[in-house]
Formats: structure tokens, C-alpha cells, sequence
């Protein structure tokens, strides 16, 4: 299989022009594709975070309910209405990060499994907002999915 330089969509061997973006596919380039260990691991870390924030997220919503409630029985005081937007605000961040991991981890396995490069600015976010870890084996993955290969020649020898 030949991989399109340009967007990285698999065509076949015998093709010469990519089916997606239509760009020339060269006779003495081939672009194959190389997931490494990095990318699997990587992958695995921002499914376990997927994981892990939709637990903590659960309880979060269930400690929160018992929570609330008890605040209402105390009083309408300053420090219980502050109280309550706190909450407010921790679920609502604790639920969006979870979507956001979400659609991250999708985004990436679908990227690694056709071998679209996975831009920096992506492994940077994925760094800050989803799994440390994640992050810093994508920005670690020396090969960024795609290797390039600029002599058939060579490899036909």
C-alpha cells in the first residue's frame, strides 16, 4: 500500500494519484505506515484516563447530590451559596474535561489506525488536558507515524 504524502490516506500500489486529495504519488517515494510502541501506549494511557475521569465524574455527580441536599437543610447563608457555586463550577469542569478526553482519545486512535500525522499542537493539549503521560509519549513518538522512504531503488537491491 502507498500512503499519500500529503494527507496520509492508504492507496494502492499501483495508483498514481492519491484518491482523496488527488496529489501526484511519486515513483521513488513511498510513504509506509509505522505505528510504534509510543502511539499503542500512548493510546492505552488516554483510555485508562477516559476511564478514570468518567468514575470520577460519577461520583462526583452522586457526592454532589448528597452534598446539596445538605446544604439546604443548613441554611441560605453567604458561605453556603458560595459553597454551592463551587460545586457548581468543579462539576461542570470535571464533566467537560471528560468530554473533551473523549473526544481526543477517538480522534487519535482513528489517526494513528489510517496514519495521519498527529500535529504538535494536538500532543501538546492532550499533554495539558487528558494524560500527562499520553502526551508525553506522543510528543516522544520519533517517528510521527509516518516514515518516509525516498529511494525504491534501494530497497528493491
Amino acid at each position: 500500500m502507498k500512503f499519500c504524502n500529503k494527507c496520509g490516506r492508504k492507496n494502492f500500489d499501483t495508483a498514481t494519484y492519491c484518491e482523496r486529495c488527488g496529489n501526484f504519488l511519486r515513483l521513488n517515494e513511498i510513504v509506509t505506515q509505522k505505528q510504534s510502541k509510543c502511539s499503542k501506549v500512548a493510546s492505552i494511557f488516554m483510555v485508562i484516563s477516559c476511564v478514570v475521569l468518567g468514575i470520577c465524574s460519577m461520583v462526583l455527580e452522586i457526592f454532589s447530590i448528597i452534598l446539596w441536599d445538605g446544604l439546604n437543610e443548613i441554611s441560605n447563608d453567604i458561605g453556603v451559596v458560595e459553597m454551592k457555586i463551587m460545586w457548581i463550577v468543579l462539576v461542570v469542569a470535571v464533566l467537560i474535561g471528560f468530554i473533551i478526553s473523549i473526544f481526543a482519545t477517538h480522534k487519535y486512535i482513528k489517526d494513528v489506525k489510517s496514519g495521519k500525522k498527529i500535529g504538535t499542537g494536538f500532543k501538546v493539549c492532550v499533554l495539558l488536558f487528558v494524560n500527562i503521560i499520553a502526551g508525553i509519549l506522543m510528543l516522544c513518538d520519533e517517528d510521527e507515524m509516518l516514515v518516509k522512504v525516498n529511494d525504491i531503488r534501494m530497497s528493491n537491491k
